[in-house]
């Protein structure tokens, strides 16, 4: 059983989701995890663009003394997502008192918008080979990472993912309604009864 206080840390990000989130994603905790959570983003500008990368988070359980590890599913050439399993090292950008999903959301999709300001040595740089491309021969990278964003966008699923997508119908008018009455916002939303399979 999961203590008391790191449910209450994880209802409590959940709830600040639809009001802060940065724009371009999608994320809902795993069914059958509270500590893991799948989302996507959809990338809207920059050598990414067009692509929609499937990533999931998964929450230690010490959070928020520690921080939660972000791996994508979709692969992604860039020098700070490691080319075997997707990890991504947020660890230099946040102090592990208070880490916000928005503000690690907000991280992730900063990632698709490089600069020529990595440096050599940088401790996120999970691969290499994407870095040196990125320095050495940059018209090279930027039509790899075209490339990787034109295959994400020919499926905006992922086996491993709960996000699903397909063609409205009615009842994802239903769900849409739902969402727009902010009644899941409410403190007392009883997310186990919404989450049990009927």
């Amino acid at each position: 059983m999961k203590p008391i206080s790191l449910l209450y840390e994880l209802e409590r990000q959940l709830k600040i989701l639809p009001h802060s989130s940065p724009s371009g994603f999608v994320v809902v905790p795993d069914r059958n995890d509270v500590l893991r959570w799948f989302g996507v983003i959809f990338v809207r500008s920059g050598l990414y663009t067009g692509g929609i990368f499937h990533f999931t988070i998964e929450y230690p359980d010490a959070f928020p003394s520690e921080l939660p590890q972000f791996r994508f599913l979709t692969p992604l050439y860039h020098p700070f997502v490691a080319p075997g399993d997707g990890s991504v090292d947020i660890s230099g950008a946040f102090d592990t008192n208070d880490v916000k999903i928005t503000d690690a959301l907000e991280y992730i999709k900063v990632l698709f918008c490089l600069t020529d300001e990595i440096q050599a040595g940088d401790v996120r740089i999970l691969n290499p080979v994407a870095f040196k491309q990125l320095q050495q021969a940059k018209s090279q990278f930027e039509e790899e990472a075209n490339q990787c964003a034109a295959t994400a966008s020919k499926s905006p699923n992922h086996p491993e993912s709960e996000l699903k997508f397909s063609r409205p119908n009615k009842e994802h008018r239903a769900l849409h309604d739902f969402i727009l009455t902010k009644e899941w916002t409410a403190r007392d939303f009883d997310w186990g009864k919404y989450f049990t399979a009927s």
